[in-house]
């Protein structure tokens, strides 16, 4: 529960890269930052040649709090089991951004750029950004995967190609 528990310091990582995390936490949610609190910050961080299996999540698990200028390079994304909720549907948190997931809270998460035309990509793997639609979304951009996984990202907007999205009036503004 982020409104009661979890990080709720502020990670500002001044622009620092953290280059080949891999995140892996079997059945459970989990990521980089286990809960976060809706207190809590996550910030100023590059993740390139990131590897984030089924079930896991980045840059947290669930909970709340902001997440802002957010880089992530995607190596590959879904390796392993996926976890499928009661009704048979494909956990959406496998191998996402942010997996925030409880109704509780709200998560904000701006300024971030996820970049995965250069991953691999597991079959039944999501790139949604956030868990569920308890996150508050500007001005973030998704790169790569296909149309589909695209449509279904929650990114401000969607780009196919690295090219696309540096050209792209709309993502300069």
């Amino acid at each position: 529960n982020g409104g009661l528990y979890g990080f709720k310091g502020v990670i500002d990582g001044k622009g620092h890269k953290i280059e080949g995390i891999s995140i892996d936490n079997g059945k459970n949610l989990g990521g980089f930052i286990g809960v976060l609190h809706i207190d809590g910050v996550v910030k100023n961080i590059s993740f390139t040649k990131a590897s984030v299996a089924a079930n896991s999540s980045l840059v947290c698990g669930a909970g709340g709090g902001s997440v802002e200028n957010i880089y992530v390079e995607y190596a590959s994304l879904g390796r392993g089991e996926q976890w499928y909720e009661g009704d048979g549907s494909i956990n959406t948190h496998c191998a996402t951004f942010f997996g925030f997931k409880e109704p509780t809270v709200t998560a904000n998460v701006s300024n971030c750029v996820v970049d995965v035309s250069r991953a691999t990509i597991y079959e039944d793997t999501s790139i949604k950004l956030a868990g569920s639609e308890y996150a508050t979304m500007k001005n973030v951009f998704v790169i790569g995967g296909n149309e589909a996984l695209r449509a279904q990202s929650n990114a401000t907007l969607a780009f196919p190609t690295v090219v696309d999205f540096v050209q792209s009036t709309n993502a300069q503004s």
